[in-house]
Parts: structure tokens; sequence; C-alpha cells
């Protein structure tokens, strides 16, 4: 099914048993789907997406994303508000995002990058985080692998207390809190 709305717009659409796409919105968004992936691209309002079947992609958000699907992926790019992705089948990316991120994941692996200063929670139990920031950017950073390596860039000004498998303290003199959480995997921490 195909449907035309005008630009300035909220949608909401449910589906059992089938995808979502959904482009160029400038209003509230909320995709759910029980069989199917959900995509989404230029909204200028907050968006809800949920899948119990499929990945998760969406691109270049204004407002606030929550992200949650059960059997697949999520890849969120350019969102400017708070982002909070679930899921317990596969990986999560975030690129540039520009508030906190608060993702957890049981089946794999979390990549996020940051526009300015990395926040949030990062977990996973299946897999590895990379964590990558502006050059310069500050955070209070916790971090624990419980079973892997804490690796923080030289470029990085780190000082607290740093083991093996983890690290507490400050990241370029501090900033916004972040926590970084996994059981299988390791994690990395670097800026660009």
């Amino acid at each position: 099914v195909r449907a035309w709305v005008p630009r300035e717009y909220s949608v909401e659409i449910e589906t059992r048993g089938g995808s979502i796409r959904v482009e160029e919105i400038s209003g509230r968004l909320a995709a759910l789907t029980r069989g199917g992936r959900v995509e989404a691209a230029r909204i200028a309002g907050p968006v809800l997406a949920r899948t119990s079947g499929g990945r998760i992609e969406v691109l270049d958000v204004l407002g606030d994303l929550r992200a949650r699907t059960s059997g697949g992926s999520i890849r969120l790019a350019g969102v400017k508000g708070d982002v909070e992705a679930r899921t317990s089948g596969g990986s999560i990316k975030i690129e540039d995002a520009g508030g906190e991120a608060d993702a957890r994941t049981s089946g794999g692996s979390i990549h996020a990058s940051f526009v300015d200063e990395p926040w949030g929670r990062l977990e996973t139990s299946g897999g590895s985080i990379s964590v990558e920031f502006r050059h310069g950017a500050g955070s209070d950073l916790d971090a624990r692998a419980s079973g892997g390596h804490v690796k923080i860039d030289r470029a990085i000004r780190a000082q607290g207390k740093h083991g093996r498998h983890s690290f507490r303290g400050t990241l370029n003199g501090g900033g916004a809190p972040l926590q970084l959480r996994t059981s299988g995997g390791s994690i990395r921490v670097r800026s660009s």
C-alpha cells in the first residue's frame, strides 16, 4: 500500500505483516509492524519505530527517536534529539548522534558516533562496543568489559582508574556521563 500525505503532517502506520517506509514529513511518526522492516528518512518530528521481525533504519531526524526490534539490527544516523534503541537479535549502529544515546542489545555489537560530546548508556551481552566523538570533546566515562579489554585512544586525555577490563574517570577534562557495558566483547573509545 502506498500513500501520499502533505509534508507538514503527523503519521501513524501499523501493519501486521509487511515493511514500512516513510520519507520527508514535518510531524510526528509512529511506524509499527510485526512482520517486516522499518525505514524512515528526513523526519522533522519525534519518531517511534517498532518491529517484531525485521531491521530498523532511520536517517535524519530533528526530534527524539525510539527504535525497538526483537529480530533485527538497528541503524540510526543524523538524529538531532535523544536516541533510545533496543534489539534482542542484532547490532546497533548510531551515527552522528546529536543528543543522549541509550542503546541495548542482547545479540550484537554497538557502534556510536557523536557530533559533540558522547553522552548516554550503551550495553550489550553479545558483542563489542565502539564509541567515536569529535576531537577535544569530553566525557565522564564508566566502562566495563567482562569478556574483553577497554581501550582508549592515545589522542584522548584520559584520567582515572584504568584496568584491563574497565575504566572510570574523565576524558578530555570531563563532561556528560557515558556508561559502557559489555559481557561478550571489548570496548574501544576514540576521537576523530
